[in-house]
């Protein structure tokens, strides 16, 4: 029985599935696209989701286990575009395609990019952050062969304005 339903699912999502729009309580979605050749393509246009948790709620610390599972991720998604995706008051949108990826988040008092390319050996992260008075560029590659990592930053506030370096090389054993 099982084996039947994943030769149906995987059957249905090779051809493709299209929704033009569906809704409950807590979650509005229009134009949603996902289809499964050898890797998984997902085009949404607009999603809208009332979640219960604030935004304070959120945990930053998770982005370890997305970032743990990025090599992954792009084994099995060849593209994932949402143009418009609302979680309460903040809006994102994301453009990834084959190890390259983009997301924007604007919310009440900020707006951020985050720009990410991923080959083989190299992971390279650009992010542009900025509050009412405060701005924030960082850029950051890994080479995941030779273990260096290499920041680079920028914080203006006002009249200040703070640019930092750094190269941190690890050894494998």
């Amino acid at each position: 029985m099982f084996l039947l339903i994943v030769i149906a699912l995987y059957g249905t999502l090779s051809s493709g599935i299209y929704i033009k729009s569906f809704e409950t309580k807590t979650f509005k979605v229009e134009k949603l696209y996902i289809k499964w050749d050898k890797k998984l393509q997902l085009y949404l246009k607009s999603a809208d989701i009332q979640s219960k948790k604030r935004a304070s709620e959120y945990n930053p610390r998770n982005i370890d286990k997305i970032v743990d599972e990025f090599p992954y991720i792009t084994n099995i998604v060849d593209s994932i575009k949402i143009d418009t995706l609302v979680v309460n008051s903040m809006k994102f949108s994301i453009d990834y395609s084959d190890g390259s990826g983009y997301v924007s988040i604007v919310g009440n008092d900020f707006n951020s990019s985050i720009e990410a390319n991923m080959t083989k050996h190299n992971l390279y992260i650009s992010s542009k952050t900025n509050f009412k008075k405060l701005k924030s560029n960082t850029e950051a590659s890994l080479n995941i062969e030779t273990h260096e990592l290499f920041v680079n930053n920028r914080i203006k506030l006002k009249d200040i304005d703070i640019t930092t370096y750094a190269k941190i090389t690890s050894k494998s054993v």
